[in-house]
């Protein structure tokens, strides 16, 4: 197996878009998003036979708490191809004068990595509900449910709260940003920056 720096971005995407789970923080225009506040993406596959095998997006975080790698529900790989993409991943965060490697993999939590450590925080959400939507009515959807979270979305729809998609994202982004402080103040969560937010709408929109 081959552990090289990804230059493809449409391989990246086509190859992440047939896994099962597909998560967007792995996505190529995520890591430009990252880029475009500061903060550089590495983008690591391995290949086996010419063919992408698994695939590692890693952002360097200049954090108070110590400059590190950071992998956001990745890597993205078979057990065959885990170790070459762990040993790239070092090799790299030792080039960026980085003291740790914190990842976040998007797998059951039997699913261990040899040598790693529990982090004492959780990185992005702490525990996943998989909703499969597709060949579910919104009935079987809702039922589902865990009864509070049930409840909430029926009151919410008696109250008259609408959900739409937005023509113009840029345009209505200061809607979101008031709204997201609004939620900080009441909850008392640190926030992503007004800056992130807008990069990720500039990014994303774009590509529709």
């Amino acid at each position: 197996m081959d552990v090289r720096e990804a230059q493809n971005q449409q391989e990246w995407d086509s190859f992440l878009v047939q896994q099962q789970y597909r998560p967007f923080l792995q996505s190529w225009t995520m890591g430009e998003v990252y880029r475009t506040i500061g903060q550089q993406p590495i983008r690591l596959e391995v290949r086996d036979g010419g063919e992408i095998a698994g695939i590692c997006q890693a952002i360097v975080v200049p954090a108070r708490r110590g400059r590190h790698l950071s992998v956001s529900y990745g890597p993205i790989c078979s057990n065959e191809s885990l170790p070459p993409l762990l040993d790239s991943l070092k090799e790299h965060a030792r080039e960026q004068n980085c003291s740790f490697i914190r990842l976040s993999p998007f797998w059951p939590k039997d699913r261990r990595i040899s040598g790693s450590k529990p982090a004492p925080l959780h990185l992005l959400a702490e525990h996943l509900w998989y909703l499969n939507l597709k060949n579910n009515t919104e009935e079987e959807i809702l039922k589902n449910m865990r009864k509070n979270t049930r409840n909430l979305i029926r009151r919410a729809g008696r109250e008259g709260v609408t959900v739409e998609s937005s023509s113009d994202p840029l345009g209505d982004l200061p809607l979101f940003l008031e709204l997201h402080e609004e939620t900080r103040k009441r909850h008392h969560f640190a926030p992503y920056t007004n800056a992130f937010f807008r990069a990720q709408v500039e990014h994303f929109s774009a590509r529709n």
